[in-house]
């Protein structure tokens, strides 16, 4: 099943984080920041994500890999559903009979 991705702002990504990127970028094309992630440096040219620390959205987002980024991404989205799979799972597991 795919979902409506809607516009940037929608998504969170409007003109705020936007301008946040593009202030961002000087300093990652020269090879200056880390990322916020893994802590090695984002090598120009690299695509990289600008990300909120530990997935906080009070801290200020900073560059991550994009690679990174993405990955924590799936690994959170993975945890949630697995939470959500065991709590309307049947208290009755592969058994031959209810007893």
């Amino acid at each position: 099943m795919s979902y409506p991705r809607g516009n940037t702002t929608k998504r969170g990504y409007g003109s705020t984080h936007q301008k946040r990127r593009k202030a961002w970028a000087p300093k990652v094309d020269a090879g200056q920041v880390a990322c916020g992630h893994c802590g090695r440096i984002i090598v120009p040219g690299t695509p990289w994500d600008l990300s909120h620390p530990g997935d906080d959205k009070n801290l200020s987002p900073i560059p991550w890999h994009a690679k990174c980024n993405r990955s924590y991404a799936m690994t959170v989205t993975r945890k949630r559903l697995y939470v959500q799979d065991q709590m309307f799972e049947s208290p009755v597991r592969n058994a031959s009979r209810v007893w």
